[in-house]
């Protein structure tokens, strides 16, 4: 099977859901993949989680899950955008927003490449 023939999706999970966490996650994604570009990187979830870096999995507080108040959509919308720049993604988009969270992102994008679902 040659790449061409693939469409190759991959989410920046909501451990990752803050602006710097994006190349991060993204280039993780890249190597575990081993490949040069992603067809699609999608924001997961509109909502981000704690997490512990060395582990990479998700506090929990008297067992339960901690949620990030003010998840920053817009700078995690700026930083896909760049990577659509970079050639190293062909498309973004969201996954699992709310209409509001949508209008959000959508009032900022400066990229065709969106999708947003």
């Amino acid at each position: 099977m040659k790449r061409e023939d693939l469409f190759i999706v991959t989410k920046l999970p909501f451990i990752g859901m803050k602006p710097e966490d994006v190349v991060p996650y993204f280039e993780k994604s890249l190597a575990n993949l081993s490949l040069d570009f992603i067809d699609l990187f999608l924001i997961h979830s509109p909502l981000g989680v704690e997490h512990d870096p060395k582990t990479m999995w998700v506090k929990l507080y008297d067992g339960k899950v901690k949620y990030h108040k003010n998840t920053n959509h817009v700078g995690i919308w700026k930083e896909m955008e760049k990577l659509v720049d970079s050639g190293k993604c062909r498309s973004i988009g969201v996954s699992n927003f709310n209409s509001d969270q949508v209008s959000k992102v959508n009032h900022i994008k400066k990229n065709k490449h969106y999708s947003m679902s």
